[in-house]
């Protein structure tokens, strides 16, 4: 769970691999810094998909939007 944070962070580091003209390692790191931020949302976010800012108890959760059998 702290993976996702730190993914973030490394993103930091395309930064610098742009300056020093490394192509492939930008992108890389831009990549998995993105990969990071989004996942750090989703797993703060786990399991209310839309969360209501009025009553807490009435947000929607990740089983109450999926279909059943």
């Amino acid at each position: 769970m702290i993976a996702a944070p730190v993914l973030g962070f490394v993103g930091g580091r395309s930064l610098l691999a742009l300056q020093a003209r490394w192509g492939l390692p930008a992108l890389w790191a831009s990549s998995l810094g993105i990969f990071g931020i989004v996942s750090t949302a989703g797993l703060s976010l786990f399991p209310f998909l839309l969360p209501s800012s009025t009553v807490p108890q009435s947000g929607l959760t990740l089983w109450d939007a999926s279909s059943s059998h």
